[in-house]
């Protein structure tokens, strides 16, 4: 079978641009080069029009009426194709970000893009939470990623509201497979580590012409306090949730294995020493562990087992 035509590019001012979709949709086009700045470790050099244009909810609305689609303007009203492009943007301004701040030079243009996003400007981060609710496993898988990273650049500067919202979606779901998203990104805040680049890793150079700006304080390097206020935001509603995990593995089916093991794994975590959470801050989610002998049984599968006796263990 022959290939199709291919579409040549988009050509202005005699240089080529990236290549627009058949509905002229520029979004793609605008997070193509915002990743591709973010892959060179610095912004600086993106207006800052199109800096903030793919974060801004009037322009998905303008973007999503080219494509007959004018009601579309949340993330979760998207197709998951252009959800993931648009999460892995955020995936790597995050990353990158957390990479920085630990070396002690940002580019000034990524710092503040995080910080209008910590601000909530556009309300990406609520909608970002909303995606807990979504069937689709790898936009649920990227979101909580996200989110999580975004959790641990920010830390104490997070607001609690989205973390009690998290905390909530647990309680308020029937489904486990739901769960999945919250627990994920809760145990990535909790077992981040704050260590120094390794040093075998590769040091990647900003641009010369990158405007940067030094982090001196040795507190943004430390995640404790972000790790706490998750914690904190769980630990009114833990005995719900533990009570509905042994529901769940008293009634057990092979399609609860993950959310069970991810709650029983995030447990685990969550009182362990490797999470450097203060005994004041955990000692809730020590009392209960007990419970758990009761729902050993032959019914319960071996990798159950397992994360059981890990917790037990730890």
């Amino acid at each position: 079978m022959e290939e199709p035509v291919k579409k040549k590019p988009r050509i202005v001012n005699g240089e080529d641009d990236p290549p627009y979709d058949n509905d002229g949709d520029e979004f793609l086009s605008d997070m193509e080069r915002f990743q591709k700045s973010l892959l060179n470790q610095c912004l600086c050099g993106v207006p800052e029009s199109s800096l903030r244009k793919p974060f801004s909810t009037s322009y998905w609305s303008r973007s999503s009426s080219r494509n007959c689609n004018s009601s579309v303007t949340s993330l979760s009203d998207w197709e998951p194709d252009r959800t993931l492009e648009f999460i892995s943007g955020l995936q790597l301004l995050f990353d990158l970000a957390l990479k920085q701040n630990n070396r002690g030079v940002m580019c000034s243009r990524v710092a503040d893009v995080c910080e209008a996003l910590a601000r909530n400007e556009h309300g990406i981060i609520d909608q970002l939470i909303d995606l807990s609710c979504t069937s689709n496993k790898f936009v649920s898988y990227t979101a909580s990623r996200a989110l999580a990273s975004f959790f641990i650049f920010t830390k104490e500067n997070t607001e609690e509201a989205w973390l009690e919202r998290l905390a909530q979606s647990l309680v308020n779901t029937a489904l486990p497979s739901q769960m999945l998203f919250t627990l994920d990104v809760v145990k990535r805040v909790v077992e981040h580590k704050d260590c120094e680049i390794h040093p075998l890793e590769e040091e990647t150079v900003q641009p010369a012409s990158c405007n940067t700006v030094v982090v001196s304080d040795s507190e943004s390097l430390d995640s404790t306090p972000i790790k706490a206020m998750c914690v904190k935001a769980l630990e009114s509603r833990w005995t719900v949730l533990v009570a509905k995990f042994d529901s769940i593995l008293g009634s057990y089916t092979d399609q609860h294995e993950s959310a069970v093991i991810m709650f029983l794994d995030l447990w685990e975590s969550i009182i362990s020493v490797k999470a450097n959470l203060s005994v004041i801050d955990t000692k809730l989610f020590y009392s209960q562990v007990e419970n758990l002998v009761f729902l050993l049984n032959r019914s319960v599968p071996g990798i159950i087992w397992r994360h059981l006796l890990g917790l037990f263990n730890e």
